[in-house]
């Protein structure tokens, strides 16, 4: 059973949040932070596999409808199917860019490449 990406970043903020807290606080010597960065890279890869699956769901659910094509005053074939995959790439990285710090939000990006 896979974790829900909501759920997904709010454990990750929370342990980010505890981490900042802990090296004054808690765990001045920050000894158990590195275990909690290993939990903040199982939780981004879950993240990421369950981002993927749903970008290829996605791709392929485009592929698959009657893209309107017409010819543009030029006489080019026009149609709004690249227009439509770049807002879905554009959505996966707004939203990683919202939830995550930019070095983990790099990764949402490149894998939509």
């Amino acid at each position: 059973e896979t974790i829900e990406v909501k759920d997904i970043f709010q454990l990750i903020a929370w342990i980010q949040h505890y981490c900042s807290q802990s090296k004054t606080e808690v765990d001045p010597e920050k000894k158990h932070c590195p275990d909690f960065g290993e939990s903040i890279n199982d939780l981004l890869n879950e993240y990421l596999a369950q981002i993927k699956s749903q970008l290829k769901k996605w791709m392929t659910n485009a592929t698959q409808i009657d893209q309107d094509i017409f010819c543009n005053n030029d006489g080019n074939l026009v149609t709004s199917y690249p227009e439509d995959i770049l807002n879905l790439l554009n959505m996966q990285i707004a939203v990683a860019s919202e939830h995550l710090e930019p070095c983990h939000s790099v990764q949402v990006a490149l894998l939509c490449l």
